[in-house]
């Protein structure tokens, strides 16, 4: 969460809990949360770098093992069993999101993060996917409607998390790639999560058409061509 990465400054570390009670319940949820998210999209990315490299990707070349994908991939495949399945982890989530005051602790938590970002559309399109997902946190909703939405329910907090820290390592750095890959992930609803989430919350919250500077100048730069639209 940046802590260790900027060790100098205490702006930087405005986003972590802020007390020993609010500490135990975020990073409880945080623990189950990048296990299972993690381990689900490993398998994703590894396939599509076996996939990306072609019959290469596939078979085992033992001169050249930097090429080897396969194994990576039957070990990635792992990730989602040991300690703790997809479904297990989501389930832990949700029972204990919904116990006591938990929910309101890491909701406040949660909150005062997205408060932290300072630019504006990609604060407003945080805050709103925020709102949508609590409302569906309902206390009133039965616990068994919850546990049969668990996936959903991580998948879409961790894609609003994501996003949260993309946009806020955007504002530290600068750097041109990184506010692309945050706009495209928080505006496009993008990340790569998979159809785990509330998609009538994560989703595009402007047209596709509207092509950032940094993609245009990339496409003009592999293709030659100018004045290019996204369709």
């Amino acid at each position: 969460m940046s802590l260790i990465e900027n060790p100098s400054s205490t702006a930087e570390h405005a986003h972590m809990p802020q007390n020993l009670t609010e500490a135990k319940v975020v990073f409880r949820v945080l623990t189950a949360t990048c296990k299972g998210v993690v381990s689900k999209m490993s398998m994703v990315g590894v396939q599509e770098c076996q996939e990306a490299m072609g019959g290469v990707g596939y078979i085992d070349e033992p001169d050249e093992p930097e090429f080897n994908i396969s194994p990576l991939l039957r070990a990635a495949a792992v990730y989602p069993i040991w300690e703790g399945t997809t479904n297990v982890l989501a389930s832990e989530i949700v029972r204990f999101l919904i116990k006591g005051d938990n929910l309101s602790i890491f909701s406040g938590w949660l909150i005062r993060v997205l408060s932290l970002i300072r630019t504006p559309y990609l604060a407003g399109a945080l805050r709103q996917a925020l709102y949508s997902f609590l409302c569906r946190m309902t206390p009133t909703r039965p616990q068994t409607a919850l546990l049969a939405d668990a996936r959903r329910i991580m998948f879409t907090f961790a894609w609003i998390l994501a996003g949260a820290l993309l946009a806020l390592d955007t504002e530290r750095d600068g750097d041109e790639v990184a506010i692309e890959i945050a706009r495209s992930w928080v505006l496009l609803g993008e990340g790569g999560v998979g159809e785990f989430v509330y998609r009538d919350i994560v989703k595009p919250s402007i047209q596709r058409g509207a092509m950032s500077r940094i993609i245009q100048s990339w496409i003009v730069r592999l293709l030659g061509v100018s004045n290019c639209r996204l369709r």
